[in-house]
């Protein structure tokens, strides 16, 4: 289960654009490329040193660490009240969230500058979903959880070369459980497009359809 800390509420933050804010820094110059590669090298340094992920839902004031990789879909008995009275609070859509940031930087650095290290942690984290046993949020429906997992499940899926032969086999059963796992009903009642590649799933999500999966 993960642990629960606690921060002072209300919580004072501004609401608007954060790239707006007067307090975001502002770069003097535009990025390079070796400075887009040290940054990625340097969050890869960071991210690798974890053993649990800190998700901050600033919004109601709490703060939970999950346990990495994240072998199992957290259900709302797991977890704390988010807001009194709300039966289900959508904890796992703001973790899959952080997940997918830790995912797509060791992608970067795995694919991009050879990080050999960063893929290995990236393939046994995403064989780690094929133990979930539905890709849902808490209320128990597909949901941005679903979507979001299924579009990194596209990305790292869509190069089989470098994978651990039975970190791979693992990541596309988590694909395949996906894609059966609830879509086929959720499709005969709301328009969504969807491509579909072999193991891979590819949601187009689009104005027209992102209503229909909030």
């Amino acid at each position: 289960m993960p642990s629960t800390h606690r921060i002072s509420t209300p919580l004072v933050y501004d609401t608007s654009a954060f790239e707006l804010s007067p307090d975001y820094p502002a770069d003097s110059a535009p990025w390079s490329p070796s400075d887009l590669q040290q940054t990625i090298r340097e969050r890869t340094r960071l991210e690798k040193e974890k053993r649990e992920m800190i998700v901050n839902y600033y919004r109601i004031g709490q703060t939970l660490a999950f346990p990495l990789p994240v072998d199992r879909r957290f259900t709302k008995e797991d977890l704390p009240e988010g807001i009194k009275g709300m039966d289900a609070y959508p904890w796992l859509i703001w973790m899959c969230w952080d997940l997918e940031e830790r995912w797509r930087i060791f992608h970067a650095a795995w694919r991009q500058l050879g990080d050999d290290e960063a893929g290995a942690i990236l393939q046994s984290e995403v064989a780690a979903l094929a133990q979930w046993d539905h890709f849902y949020e808490t209320f128990n429906e597909v949901s941005l959880v679903t979507a979001h997992l299924a579009s990194m499940l596209a990305l790292v899926l869509a190069d089989e070369s470098g994978w651990d032969r039975d970190h791979l086999t693992a990541a596309q059963a988590a694909a395949d459980a996906l894609s059966g796992g609830g879509f086929d009903l959720w499709r005969q009642n709301h328009k969504c497009a969807m491509a579909s590649q072999g193991k891979l799933l590819g949601f187009l999500i689009t104005d027209g359809y992102w209503p229909a999966l909030t």
